[in-house]
């Protein structure tokens, strides 16, 4: 198995220091990208062979405004390659999501 990103959902307000907090802990700059589906801003930091991600909602019906508004802020996902995912019926090729109970509205996300 082998964690491919880890995705972290904060407030509009509080994204700017999430960014800068990351930057000074990887020492790496960001890529920024909004994306209008799920309608979210992200901050991807490239660390060796793993994403750092910082999201937060870019718009109204943002696919992370129900995370924040349950946890204030968290991890809300975790990409993992190389498990047998089979046995849950997720459908891999680009990655399937689990969004086990226990996680409380993070998910897991499964790639080939």
């Amino acid at each position: 198995m082998k964690v491919k990103a880890i995705s972290f959902a904060v407030t509009e307000d509080r994204y700017g220091e999430a960014v800068d907090y990351f930057r000074r802990l990887t020492g790496v700059e960001p890529q920024e990208e909004v994306l209008e589906f799920p309608k979210i801003k992200v901050a991807s930091f490239k660390v060796g062979d793993v994403s750092l991600r910082v999201m937060t909602p870019s718009g109204e019906g943002s696919h992370i405004s129900g995370f924040l508004k349950r946890h204030g802020g968290g991890i809300v996902s975790v990409t993992l390659k190389g498990l047998k995912a089979g046995e849950y019926d997720v459908p891999l090729g680009e990655g399937g999501f689990l969004s086990p109970p226990f996680l409380e509205g993070a998910v897991l996300q499964i790639e080939e």
